[in-house]
């Protein structure tokens, strides 16, 4: 094993601050891995909301940190050192992976992941797109899973592809038992919501037929239609533009995101899943209401990252 020098840099802040005041430092104690953990020569990193906040102290109820601190929670990088009880990595492996709990240190040349909170980086992707993925990719996922069927195929292909690092055979498209699965992704152009047009079209419609209808601006169209989109609806064109948090009401110019939905695309009286990205009480009050869920298969699923407070 090549020698690791005993120091590190990294971008550290001394205490919570409002706006990015990071200072460089070039003499950190390099972390040694404990025996479950394995020390990752970081090639890059990502900043999610959860980075800031906890920068600016917002969720320091939940999570403190002590300083001087090394912020970041995701990263991907090159395998250094393990320690002896790990078994899924060997020295030299490319992996990607995200810190959990109130743990941080990504912004930094090395940091110790526990052996279950990293994987092997795809080879189609850079160590960029990799460190993009654990955050954004574990919530889009986490929601899909709420879906009975989705959620199924989710653990299964979960298992396989720990165990062996391979999935299923994608269903055939000829197969008419494939099942179709309708899904109204809300805020599609964001982090979360474009992650979640990506896995539908590109990895759940191995298994169904899937057909997904996105939500967003008219100047992000072409882009979450370049992710698989099937349908896009304006948001701006619709009620919803007056507010998250109020309702459509039925003397509005303007039709709700569900009834635009319905008189674009024919077919669609109902959606069996519904991704919120966005939140509050319009979008669930609009499914509610203008949607006919019973009709969905086993009925329509909706799952936000803000629930409606009243």
């Amino acid at each position: 094993m090549p020698s690791i020098t005993a120091i590190m840099k990294a971008q550290i802040i001394e205490n919570y601050c409002e706006e990015p005041d990071f200072i460089l430092r070039n003499d950190l104690t390099l972390p040694e891995p404990n025996e479950n953990e394995v020390l990752v020569k970081l090639k890059a990193s990502s900043v999610n909301p959860v980075d800031y906040k906890l920068r600016k102290g917002a969720m320091k109820m939940l999570y403190s940190l002590e300083f001087p601190c090394v912020l970041g929670k995701d990263g991907s990088g090159i395998v250094e050192k393990i320690g002896k009880n790990v078994t899924r990595f060997k020295v030299g492996d490319e992996v990607t992976g995200r810190l959990s709990g109130k743990r941080t240190g990504t912004y930094a040349e090395y940091t110790c992941f526990e052996q279950d909170e990293i994987v092997l980086k795809p080879i189609e992707l850079t160590f960029q797109q990799a460190c993009a993925f654990p955050l954004v990719g574990c919530t889009v996922l986490e929601m899909f899973r709420k879906h009975p069927s989705l959620g199924q195929v989710i653990d299964r292909e979960g298992k396989l592809a720990f165990e062996s690092g391979k999935i299923s055979d994608p269903v055939p498209e000829s197969d008419e038992n494939k099942k179709e699965i309708r899904m109204l992704i809300i805020g599609a152009s964001g982090g979360v919501g474009s992650m979640a047009v990506l896995i539908a079209k590109s990895f759940l419609q191995r298994y169904f037929n899937i057909k997904v209808y996105a939500v967003c601006s008219e100047r992000n169209a072409e882009f979450v239609k370049s992710l698989g989109a099937d349908g896009i609806i304006d948001y701006s064109k619709t009620s919803s533009k007056y507010g998250q948090n109020l309702i459509h009401e039925d003397s509005s110019e303007l039709p709700s995101i569900c009834q635009l939905l319905k008189s674009t695309y024919k077919d669609i009286s109902y959606v069996d899943f519904v991704f919120d990205c966005v939140g509050g009480y319009y979008y669930y009050d609009d499914v509610c209401r203008h949607l006919t869920c019973k009709d969905a298969d086993p009925f329509t699923v909706y799952t936000t990252i803000s629930p409606p407070t009243t």
